[in-house]
């Protein structure tokens, strides 16, 4: 799951509905679901639209993540996946052996850069995009 409230700070951020619409296209939530997890409090959702996410989530006080892959029905098990839309990766600077900096200068050194990067707030999240 990842953070949809997540910044980045090497370009301008893109809003929550875009950076969603990106991810989940249209076109294909018609037959299809995003998953969304409201924690501390544990509660998990299912939406057919990025805009639905984004009205149910203003002001929540919840660290909301969302799954990547799209579900065919509302559940959260790998059985429920019926789509991906991007390859992803989360990297969190305690499991990496350099600071910032060096992080950043390793994504830019890598041979198919990534669609998307997000900030974390502890690391950076990538996104290739299919």
């Amino acid at each position: 799951m990842d953070k949809i409230t997540s910044q980045t700070d090497s370009c301008q951020s893109p809003s929550q509905k875009d950076f969603l619409s990106t991810l989940f296209p249209a076109n294909f939530l018609s037959d299809n679901y995003i998953e969304i997890r409201e924690l501390p409090r544990g509660t998990q959702r299912f939406f057919t639209s990025p805009a639905e996410i984004v009205e149910a989530i203003r002001g929540s006080d919840q660290n909301i993540t969302f799954g990547v892959a799209m579900r065919s029905r509302e559940g959260g098990s790998d059985k429920d996946v019926s789509l991906v839309t991007s390859l992803w990766t989360d990297i969190d600077l305690k499991d990496f052996s350099g600071d910032v900096s060096e992080l950043k200068h390793s994504i830019d050194q890598f041979p198919i850069q990534p669609s998307i990067q997000i900030d974390s707030g502890n690391g950076v999240h990538l996104y290739w995009l299919l």
